[in-house]
């Protein structure tokens, strides 16, 4: 089991909203991090891995990426936190993702 500290929520927060910055690089448009600094976007990826808000490649990214946390969670003893049930939660995942696609 994982133990959280009164820190852990914010190093989450923190890091996860720079992880979005960062995937949010790889989109077409990508980020602005020198604003106000400097008005230009940065794209990772080298021109060659990118993706296009809401086409079909956002929806394959959302979906492993969803996947991938459901297996964290799993591995680090997570679901005891939220008492999930772990089967479900990932049948729930992918019932949402089908339907995420087919819309």
């Amino acid at each position: 089991m994982v133990s959280l500290t009164p820190v852990s929520p914010i190093i989450g927060l923190n890091l996860g909203y720079l992880l979005h910055l960062v995937g949010d690089s790889f989109s077409k448009s990508g980020v602005k991090w020198l604003l106000p600094f400097l008005d230009k976007a940065f794209h990772s990826g080298l021109g060659v891995v990118y993706y296009k808000t809401g086409f079909l490649e956002e929806r394959i990214i959302f979906i492993v990426s969803t996947l991938l946390l459901v297996a964290q969670v799993r591995a680090l003893n997570f679901e005891s936190l939220f008492n999930l049930n772990i089967v479900q939660a990932i049948s729930n995942v992918i019932k949402n993702a089908t339907s995420f696609i087919g819309s």
